[in-house]
């Protein structure tokens, strides 16, 4: 029993079943049934918030344990996949971050020095250092060949969908 509830009021506010719920959400559609524009805010808020899907429910020492680990794995995964995105998008920052390189330019008597950032192009091999994101992500797409394809066109449909959303 939680701290500060009664026997009769535990849970009064709570659905527990699948179909509590589908009750729960055709009782407030039906209120509203000839005109849903007069719906209040807090009701569409509960309806939309009924109608979402939950796995666990997250709460101060009432959490699964199982549920804390899905959660930590969900982190470390959306984690892993923004360090590979973060690859595509930018892939100059991230093979090597802000690091510089100098540019000997001779035009007749005169040489100059000009700094330029490293980047996938004109990185000179002993002049820029790979970051080990980069280097893990480079030989992970090298000798496991199929995944950086899989990941390519991916990225590809993932663009598609996103454009063909808005």
């Amino acid at each position: 029993m939680i701290r500060g509830q009664s026997q009769a009021n535990r849970g009064r506010n709570t659905v527990k079943t699948l179909q509590e719920l589908e009750q729960k959400v055709q009782e407030i559609k039906g209120r509203y049934e000839d005109n849903n524009e007069n719906m209040p805010p807090y009701e569409k808020s509960y309806l939309e918030r009924l109608e979402q899907p939950v796995l666990y429910k997250i709460k101060s020492g009432q959490t699964k344990p199982q549920a804390l680990v899905l959660m930590c794995m969900s982190l470390i995964f959306v984690l892993l996949a923004l360090n590979v995105v973060m690859f595509s998008v930018v892939p100059d920052y991230t093979t090597y971050g802000s690091q510089y390189y100098r540019v000997n330019n001779t035009i007749g008597n005169v040489t100059t020095e000009i700094m330029q950032r490293c980047n996938n192009i004109h990185a000179p091999a002993d002049g820029c250092i790979m970051t080990r994101v980069a280097f893990l992500l480079m030989a992970y797409h090298t000798n496991i060949w199929f995944f950086g394809a899989i990941y390519y066109w991916m990225v590809w449909i993932f663009v598609v969908v996103i454009v063909a959303g808005t």
